[in-house]
């Protein structure tokens, strides 16, 4: 793979630097932030967001006094990539943004019928791509990725398989991380709805992750 450790992705499951209650600390990396169940604040540089579970993500800068309130039901997941960087302390990210419809796959990788795309996109010039994406059921074969993509599933479920025989099931609160260079097969049985961040290595210096599928049931530190 290229790039340093510190220009790959990172993903952790109820970080110890954030402890459930009360707590202050100083953010080092830029990061997004999302809750999987009970109830979280955050506020930081005179900004406060509240996430709620599937509905309110927060994206937040390095270098931001963060302090937050969480109760004792309270799950994220923490994403950080270098690309997440952006001007604001806090912005919030509504998981529930109304959609348009998009372009479906080219005929030549499905295996079955066309099904109907609906996406919001948002787009940084850091090389960071993050959004909504939900499609109507559908299966195609194993496409080689074209960059590194981060996919929180919101709706739904997908069995996903590798070239190398893996196979499991991504439903609806997994986390998933697809490096650029990986090469997944995707058949959904249902409609499915996920919040994405990507990265694509459009520029020289930007970061390539290259090793392998990853969930969060297989590594925290990526």
């Amino acid at each position: 793979g290229g790039g340093s450790d510190n220009a790959k992705w990172n993903m952790m499951m109820n970080p110890p630097e954030m402890p459930r209650g009360t707590g202050r600390a100083v953010t080092g990396a830029a990061f997004v932030i999302l809750l999987v169940k009970g109830r979280l604040t955050l506020a930081g540089a005179g900004e406060d967001a509240g996430l709620i579970a599937g509905q309110v993500a927060v994206r937040v800068n390095a270098g931001v006094a963060l302090s937050w309130e969480a109760d004792d039901a309270c799950e994220i997941v923490v994403i950080s990539h270098l690309a997440i960087a952006g001007e604001d302390a806090l912005s919030r990210v509504d998981l529930r943004s109304a959609m348009s419809p998009s372009v479906s796959p080219q005929a030549s990788v499905l295996l079955s019928e066309a099904p109907q795309w609906r996406n919001a996109v948002w787009r940084d010039a850091s090389g960071l791509t993050y959004g909504l994406w939900e499609a109507t059921p559908y299966a195609r074969r194993g496409v080689v990725m074209a960059f590194s993509e981060v996919m929180y599933l919101l709706e739904g479920s997908v069995p996903l398989s590798t070239p190398d025989g893996r196979a499991f099931t991504f439903a609806a609160g997994d986390v998933l991380l697809a490096p650029e260079g990986a090469e997944l097969a995707w058949e959904s049985p249902k409609t499915v709805q996920k919040f994405y961040l990507s990265v694509r290595r459009c520029k020289r210096g930007m970061p390539n992750d290259s090793d392998g599928i990853r969930t969060l049931a297989d590594v925290e530190n990526i």
